[in-house]
């Protein structure tokens, strides 16, 4: 008998009649999963506008990600990632 559950947010793919989609919580424990209604809505131009950075190509973003990993010391993970966009910008 295994006492964790795991809480995950859900965005429903079904829209209603003003194209908002609802935010649920999924919480599994045993293998069985419950979804509970936050009554909540987001549009998905929302979204989009927080995924899509408009005006910002690849290296831009990755040196924001790499400063806010550094801004919150997390040195180990900077120093595995800091290669990787350096990696990429040599290609």
């Amino acid at each position: 008998m295994n006492p964790h559950a795991s809480i995950t947010a859900i965005l429903r793919k079904k829209h209603n009649a003003k194209g908002e989609y609802p935010i649920y919580i999924r919480i599994t424990k045993e293998r069985k999963s419950t979804f509970v209604a936050l009554g909540y809505y987001i549009r998905m131009e929302a979204i989009r506008k927080r995924i899509i950075n408009k005006g910002n190509d690849f290296f831009t973003i990755a040196e924001e990600y790499l400063a806010n990993l550094e801004k919150l010391k997390k040195y180990n993970q900077l120093l595995a990632e800091k290669p990787r966009v350096t990696h990429l910008k040599i290609f």
